[in-house]
Parts: C-alpha cells; sequence; structure tokens
C-alpha cells in the first residue's frame, strides 16, 4: 500500500479530528508533544482534558509564536529545544510544518536537541499520558533510546509518525515496532502517517 493511499484513507476517516485527539486522559496526565510547530495539537489537547503539556519546540519562531500563544496559560510549557537520543546541535532545513533536521556543518549555528533521558529526569516525568512525536526523521533515534532506556514502559499512549524520507527508513521502522510490540499494543497504523500505541 503506498503513503498516498495511506494518506487518503486517514483523510477520509477524518483521523485528525478524531483519531489524533481520542485519548483517555485526564487533568492529572502529562503530555510530551516533540515538534510543536505552532501548538495547534498542544492547544486541543489541552483544552479537551485540561492536561500539562510540554512542548517542544527547537525552531526559534515556531518556539516564539507558541510562547506567545500560551503566554496566559501556564498548563502549556514551551521548551525551545528538540528531543532525541542526546544532548547536541544540529542544523536545520526550514519548510514549514516539514522542517527537517540535517548533520550540523562548523560554520552552522543549528538548533538544539538533548536526550529524552535527562530531559524527563529534569521535568520529573514518571508517566506520560501521551507523548506526541512528530519530528521530521528524528523519531528514529529518540524511540530507539526510550526503548533502550526503558522509559518507553512509562508512557502510556504514543503516537507518531514515521518520515519514509528517513535512509533504511522501513527497516528502521519495523525495528522498532518489533521491540514496542513487547510493552504496547497498536491502536491504529496509517503507515507513514499517523499511527498509535498504547501500553499493555
Amino acid at each position: 500500500m503506498s503513503n498516498a493511499s495511506e494518506v487518503r484513507r486517514w483523510f477520509a476517516d477524518n483521523g485528525d479530528e478524531t483519531l489524533r485527539v481520542n485519548y483517555d486522559l485526564n487533568a492529572s496526565d502529562v503530555v510530551l508533544d516533540a515538534g510543536g510547530y505552532e501548538g495547534q495539537f498542544a492547544e486541543t489537547i489541552n483544552h479537551l482534558y485540561g492536561t500539562v503539556v510540554h512542548v517542544f519546540e527547537p525552531v526559534g519562531k515556531f518556539f516564539s509564536f507558541i510562547t506567545d500563544r500560551f503566554e496566559s496559560n501556564p498548563k502549556v510549557i514551551a521548551h525551545e529545544y528538540g528531543l532525541g537520543a542526546s544532548t547536541k546541535k544540529q542544523s536545520i532545513v526550514e519548510s514549514n510544518d516539514a522542517t527537517q533536521l540535517t548533520d550540523l556543518k562548523e560554520s552552522e549555528e543549528g538548533v538544539s536537541l538533548r536526550d529524552i533521558k535527562e530531559v524527563m529526569d529534569e521535568l520529573a516525568v514518571d508517566d506520560v499520558g501521551l507523548f506526541k512525536v512528530n519530528i521530521e526523521g528524528g523519531e528514529y533515534d529518540l524511540l530507539d533510546r526510550l526503548i533502550e532506556t526503558g522509559l518507553i514502559k512509562k508512557i502510556k499512549n504514543l503516537q507518531v509518525q514515521f518520515h519514509d524520507f528517513y535512509p533504511n527508513a522501513v527497516e528502521r521502522r519495523a525495528r522498532i515496532i518489533d521491540q514496542l510490540r513487547k510493552t504496547h499494543i497498536c491502536r491504529y497504523n496509517y503507515l507513514f502517517v499517523w499511527e498509535s500505541w498504547e501500553l499493555k
């Protein structure tokens, strides 16, 4: 099945308005939003469930937009860095909601990425009600790190967009899914569009 047919299936099922926001959450849950862009997902989830949402957005102009958007809402907290397998700088190719990370050249300033384990320790997050991941190829390293550290077991719901432009994307996704199946059950899967996994 091609990605185009999965996209059509997603929109036919009205996935953005139903599947992406339908979770068993309440006001005591913590939500992590990796790849906040302009904060629409964070706003919807916070409005529906009253949850605290930590939004991670490494691109300065999007971070500023999110900060302004939630200036009067203390339950949506913006962080000007991305999440990954390690703490480092990377360069970025901006394309609105399809911004991509690339290897950092010496002359480039880059954006900040931080190790997910370090961040969860720092924020004292013991359990995550929902972890939404849309980070344009960075999901592979991030999920490998969550699995390697065992932090994946602290995530009740994982919503992830895998990207097929990434090198060896099909094989890397398959390896991650093999590991995810040990701890989570798939709620829905629109291949290389959106999929969601719930803790067993």
